[in-house]
Formats: C-alpha cells, sequence, structure tokens
C-alpha cells in the first residue's frame, strides 16, 4: 500500500524483459494532500530501491533491465492530482525510470493491474 513506505508492493520480470514495480492505493482520493505525501514517499523509496543498488543485490537477473514504477489506484486520480503525477513521471524519468498509473477495482472485472491510465 502506498502508506506503507518501507516495502516494494510487488516486483518482477515481465514478459518482455523489463523490471516491474507496483504500488497499491486502494484510498479514494479523499484526503488528496495526505495522499500525495504518501506517494512522494513511496516513490522515493523506489527509486532508492532500483537506483540505489538494493534491486540488483537481492535480484541479480535484474541487472541492466529496463524498470517501471506503477501505481495501481483503486480509483481513478481525479483531474486535480494528474499534474502532479506528470510532475512524478518526468522525476523518475530523470533516472530512465517510466512511471504508469493503471486503474484495478477489485468490484469491477473490466479494470486490471495492466490496465494504464493516462498521465
Amino acid at each position: 500500500m502506498v502508506e506503507e513506505f518501507d516495502v516494494v508492493d510487488a516486483a518482477g520480470l515481465t514478459p518482455d524483459g523489463n523490471i516491474g514495480l507496483m504500488m497499491f492505493e486502494h484510498r479514494d482520493w479523499s484526503d488528496p494532500e495526505r495522499q500525495l505525501q504518501d506517494l512522494h514517499k513511496k516513490c522515493q523509496a523506489y527509486l532508492s530501491y532500483a537506483v540505489d543498488g538494493e534491486m540488483v543485490r537481492d535480484n541479480p537477473e535484474y541487472a541492466g533491465r529496463p524498470v517501471w514504477v506503477r501505481l495501481v489506484a483503486q480509483v481513478i486520480p481525479p483531474a486535480a492530482i494528474v499534474p502532479y503525477l506528470a510532475q512524478l513521471k518526468g522525476a523518475l524519468a530523470k533516472h530512465g525510470i517510466e512511471f504508469q498509473v493503471a486503474h484495478y477495482d477489485p468490484a469491477d472485472p473490466a479494470t486490471g493491474v495492466n490496465n494504464l491510465v493516462a498521465v
């Protein structure tokens, strides 16, 4: 969960050979200031994990592979949040990491962790 800063929610090798790091946001964006602070901290932790070498130490087979970070939100982020997400995308891109957002609501079979939304 995004509010758990010291945990990588999900990580793995994708079918196309990339490394995918996912974080899950179950909250409904009713407290956007807090959620954005939490997201910032979580992204800093993921960036550190990927860039500082811990990820490759834990998984040597990940060395030299492209990395993406995906925020999987149960509720699509409202329009007011998108500019922050775009900034985050740019900041991670400076480190060669792609930032993505997906919409997954367990109650809606039309959604999924691979259901990317534009940022």
